[in-house]
């Protein structure tokens, strides 16, 4: 099986970093975006397993990045980790298809457990496969 890849799209670098650190011991290939231009771009190259997106980007809205990967790739995993916590800003991101929405300040052991269960259901889905 290919390594999980990560994009973080993150307008913090200090914040991104500290996700990456928190991550660390997963098997994961990481990569760090901070706009959602860098993002779109980035999609496009790599086209991640897994995506943590912030929605409140200085260019944009994340949701963008989470509609055009569903609609590129459904099998694309996107955690939305944002501070953003209006109930239609979270339905918006579920509907649109988001697995998850975190909710900042992050705990780091709640990013952790995500992403373990995100791996997990990834493992099985290829399993199935």
């Amino acid at each position: 099986m290919k390594p999980v890849s990560l994009l973080i799209v993150e307008d913090d670098a200090l914040l991104a970093q500290a996700y990456k650190v928190f991550l660390n011991k997963m098997p994961l290939e990481v990569e760090i975006v901070g706009t959602l231009a860098a993002s779109l771009e980035r999609f496009d190259q790599l086209q991640p397993d897994i995506i943590l997106l912030d929605l409140l980007l200085p260019d944009g809205h994340g949701i963008e990045l989470l509609r055009y990967a569903k609609n590129i790739n459904p099998d694309t995993v996107v955690v939305v980790v944002t501070t953003e916590s209006s109930s239609e800003s979270t339905r918006e991101s579920i509907l649109s298809g988001a697995e998850d929405y975190l909710v900042k300040p992050l705990n780091q052991e709640r990013l952790i457990t995500t992403v373990q269960n995100v791996l997990e259901m990834i493992r099985l889905k290829s399993a199935l496969s």
